[in-house]
């Protein structure tokens, strides 16, 4: 178990000495903090979110990645961002 304080309540439950080594953390775990990323959420319609969803099924990816991939057209193309600015400003003036 990584839980220190699981491990000194099972150990005392147990009647026994909690370990005074806790084992290093996973690669999982250490992908889950990367200090470099910070989390960035956003809301969708319904139809929108099953259409991403799905793409990301089937890309076998995950949306967390296709954002990214997708973040990382839009500042490598400058004719792609131009396009987007243009989309936000017919399609959501009101965030103009």
């Amino acid at each position: 178990m990584n839980n220190k304080r699981t491990d000194q309540v099972l150990a005392a439950l147990r009647g026994t000495e909690p370990p005074t080594v806790i084992p290093a953390p996973t690669v999982a775990d250490a992908a889950r903090r990367r200090d470099d990323q910070i989390r960035f959420t956003f809301d969708v319609a319904r139809g929108q979110h099953r259409f991403i969803r799905q793409f990301v099924l089937d890309s076998q990816t995950t949306a967390s990645a296709a954002t990214r991939a997708l973040w990382s057209l839009v500042e490598e193309d400058s004719a792609l961002a131009e396009r987007l600015r243009g989309q936000l400003a017919t399609r959501y003036p009101e965030v103009s």
